[in-house]
């Protein structure tokens, strides 16, 4: 499937209203028993104009939000996929072109996308080709990378653990980088060699073992099924070594953080301010729901060791908190550093709007539209 910018053409076109704002629908309108509400889908066929018109509703116009629009346009998508289309063009709302432009890609191409490839049984092969955006070119493919980048994440997600290995992963991240990035990859020698201690100790660790990670400090393992950050603390303190102008790391690592905020939104711990206000602010453009957490220096008394530095569980209250703080120990100092915590929306148990059951890909397109605004 692609995506491509250009005037509306072929047998099926697709567009927004408003509630209560039929733009020349009112008799369609009316036979479909169709108001314009969100959520609301209806297909028409006029007397004039193209064979086909899908209608979606955005609801009130003085509650629209781009993120509407976008689950708006996963309806659309999802019954072009019904309706065996080859092709459509949509129409986004008028507004800020290049938004709503972006906002319809992503929501068709998000909704789309399937993970069939353990399926035994042929499936039904979708027969979407080509949609045809009536927008800014530049968002028209700006939405397609986010989107594709998005499912690239989901695929890695779903794949089981026994084919998405550590070696897996290395070879998933070098075919990214083909595209221009600089990578390289370690293997157990080199772990070793470095001291990643804590990345190399996940294999074959227990209670009571004392780990060094690579930046020197050591960990006491109370909690064996607290190894997450035990491979971050060494991913840390690389990326320090680096000397980066920002640290940003993403982990499904607390069931507290659930606990805290519920399954759909992520967290972010953060001293930075500037950090903060850009990854909030291409949250909310991307409509993904993320919330500042507090990093309580107090609570550095619950992760205290009396044999290492630190343990690598605080216990069940301020689990967030406490695992953030963790990380923080390998983030040397004088470097903007952010932990987003997604344990809650990275994995959904039931199709949403364009977030098809399992793996989301949740915050990679904040993270791209953070990265691009910088």
């Amino acid at each position: 499937m692609k995506f491509i910018a250009g005037s509306p053409k072929g047998e099926t076109v697709a567009k927004f209203i408003y509630e209560a704002d039929f733009d020349g629908l009112r008799d369609e309108a009316k036979a479909h028993n169709f108001s314009g509400k969100e959520r609301e889908l209806m297909v028409a066929h006029p007397a004039k104009g193209p064979k086909r018109l899908i209608v979606a509703g955005l609801g009130k116009k003085d509650r629209f939000t781009t993120e509407k629009l976008r689950r708006a346009a996963a309806q659309i998508g999802q019954r072009a996929r019904t309706l065996d289309l080859t092709e459509i063009s949509i129409v986004p709302p008028p507004g800020d072109r290049e938004e709503h432009s972006q906002a319809v890609v992503e929501g068709v191409a998000l909704a789309l996308y399937e993970y069939k490839r353990y399926k035994s049984k042929p499936q039904k092969p979708l027969k979407l080709q080509t949609v045809r955006v009536d927008g800014d070119a530049d968002a028209v493919r700006r939405g397609e990378i986010y989107a594709r980048a998005t499912c690239v994440t989901r695929d890695l997600v779903n794949d089981p653990p026994s084919v998405c290995t550590p070696r897996y992963l290395a070879d998933a991240a070098k075919k990214i980088a083909k595209n221009g990035i600089g990578i390289k990859v370690f293997d157990e020698k080199m772990i070793k060699k470095m001291g990643m201690g804590g990345l190399e100790g996940v294999s074959a660790y227990k209670t009571r073992d004392i780990l060094r990670a690579m930046n020197g400090k050591t960990m006491e393992i109370i909690n064996t099924d607290a190894e997450g950050r035990l491979i971050l603390a060494d991913a840390l303190s690389y990326a320090s070594r680096l000397k980066p102008s920002e640290i940003i790391d993403m982990a499904t690592l607390t069931g507290a953080c659930v606990v805290a905020l519920g399954p759909d939104m992520s967290a972010i711990f953060t001293a930075s301010d500037k950090l903060q206000k850009g990854i909030l602010a291409a949250a909310r453009a991307e409509g993904e729901k993320i919330w500042p957490m507090p990093l309580e220096n107090e609570y550095m008394e619950m992760i205290k060791s009396d044999v290492a530095d630190m343990k690598n569980s605080g216990g069940r209250w301020g689990g967030a908190i406490t695992a953030a703080l963790f990380l923080r120990e390998f983030v040397d100092d004088g470097i903007p550093w952010a932990h987003l915590d997604i344990a809650g929306p990275a994995l959904v148990e039931n199709d949403r709007p364009y977030r098809p059951a399992g793996g989301t890909g949740v915050m990679v397109r904040t993270l791209l539209r953070y990265l691009e605004e910088q």
